[in-house]
This record gives structure tokens, sequence and C-alpha cells, in this order.
């Protein structure tokens, strides 16, 4: 059925005054009045429409089944999914989440909420997530980066260089990672271990570090010997730290503190009984 055009009559009886309108004020006002009268119809075509299929909704859930049956027929159905970036989330979990099916129509799948849906497991920071017609779901996973274990309130829980939570990560499972301990240690851990990683020889035997007072840290080196660094410039202590275990290998020494919190000089506290020579440490050279 075409749709119908109402056109206004003139009353009858009445005059109909006729004026001359210049050729170039006739086209004017018909580039104006055209877009206008196009889209009146296109209006009333949609509203008749919409009326004769029972209402918005009907007219809507009819063409998006005819669409998705056409698509199927050309070929545009789920076949594979690839998922790129996939470290430590477990695979299922991953699938589950993306929930696209082979077979399933590809206008179906909705990359946004799939990403949603990601986003929702623990290790995933961020996803993208996108359609490879005609049968092809690519997603790309960027996974969190395990930090730390922080200590709050008696527990431990694996943090990510943002300082966030991991949830549902057991902490026995990176006891590798060293341990964080006080207020703003999660917020700040990231930019200390930075500075310590910058001195290998401090590195691989840092074991825990407590952030005092939320300005300074003391570290501990093979869950040991407890260094006081100072609230300003605590990568020029480190340095100094790494400089004396090279000549002097401090670590190895019946040393239970070092303070570095003074720049002129070193003050260490040894071990109940340690040989009287270890305190020659204490004087750099």
């Amino acid at each position: 059925m075409r749709p119908l055009i109402a056109f206004r009559r003139t009353p009858p009886g009445k005059t109909v005054r006729r004026r001359r309108i210049s050729l170039m004020k006739a086209a004017t006002r018909a580039a104006i009045a055209t877009p206008w009268v196009v889209l009146a119809a296109l209006l009333g075509g949609a509203v008749w429409l919409v009326w004769a299929e029972g209402g918005p909704g009907s007219l809507a859930a009819r063409a998006r089944a005819e669409a998705i049956t056409a698509s199927l027929r050309l070929g545009f159905e789920i076949d594979e999914v690839w998922v790129d970036g996939l470290v430590r989330s477990r695979r299922p979990d991953v699938l589950m989440a993306v929930g696209a099916y082979r077979g399933d129509a590809m206008l179906e799948f909705d990359p946004a909420a799939a990403r949603a849906r990601l986003l929702e497991l623990p290790w995933i920071k961020d996803a993208i997530v996108a359609r490879a017609l005609p049968s092809q779901v690519q997603v790309t996973l960027i996974e969190r980066a395990p930090l730390a274990l922080w200590q709050r309130k008696g527990r431990l829980a694996v943090i990510d260089r943002d300082g966030r939570v991991i949830d549902g990560v057991d902490p026995g499972a990176f006891a590798d990672l060293p341990i964080l301990v006080g207020k703003g240690a999660d917020r700040e851990g990231a930019g200390l271990l930075k500075l310590v990683a910058a001195e290998p020889a401090i590195a691989r035997r840092l074991t825990a570090a407590v952030f005092i007072g939320e300005r300074r840290w003391d570290i501990r080196i093979d869950d040991r010997i407890e260094v006081r660094l100072p609230a300003d410039q605590p990568a020029t202590a480190l340095a100094r730290l790494s400089r004396l275990e090279q000549e002097h290998r401090l670590f190895e020494k019946d040393i239970v503190a070092i303070d570095l919190r003074l720049t002129d000089r070193l003050v260490v506290r040894l071990a109940p009984g340690a040989a009287v020579a270890t305190a020659a440490v204490g004087r750099e050279s």
C-alpha cells in the first residue's frame, strides 16, 4: 500500500489572487521549500508504517528479526573468537565473558557489552572487542601487572602498579613479591619499587617496605636488615646503600639496621654479639 498524501483545497467561491513572481524568487522559494516537503513526506510515511505494524516496538522487532535472518544467509555468523594478551586470566572465564558462540548471528553480538563483562574479571585492566566481518570476533586484553603484596589489617592482598587490589587472587601464589605495609603504601608503592629497581643489588634482596607517616620508607633486606630511608631524595640514599654493599658486602655482615636519613654519616646497629670488626662499616671511606 502506498502512503496517502493530502493536499489543501481552495474553498468554493473564494477568489484566488494571482501575482507575478520573478523567476529567481520562484527558484529560491522552491529550493527552500523542497527539503521540508521531502521531510514531511518521509515522516508521514514512517508514522503510517508504525501505525500499520502495530506500534514502534512491533515494527522494530520485525525489522531486526528480518535483518538478522538475512545476515545469516549471507554468512555473517560467528565462527571464531581470537583472543590476544591472555596471560593470567583463565581462558574459559574470558570466553564466557565475551559471550560469542559459534553459529550465532554476528549482528546480535554486542562488542560494548562484551567489553563491560571482561572488565569485571579480576586480571583485566582494559579490553578491545571488535567484529571482524564476516565471521570473526577479535579480543585484545590488557591485563594487570602484579606489583606487590599489600598488608592491611593483618591480611595480604595482591595489588597492581596502580595500587588497585586484584580481587579474587590468592596472595600465596605471589609469595616472591615484596610486602608493602602502612597507610598509603598501596598508593605510593610503585614509586618506591621503581627507585629500588634502579639498584639491582638492593632489588633482588628486598623483601618488604613500610611507609612511615605517609612521608618516608623503611625497607627490609633479606627480611633481616631494616634500612631507614629519608623522606627527601630517597633515590640518592638507595644509590649510597648500593655502593656500600658493593664495597663492603654490607648485607653479609651481622647488621640489623642501617639509618640513611643523615647525609653526612651512616648509623649502623649490630646484632647482639656481633664481631666488633663489623662496626668498621659505619665509617665510610
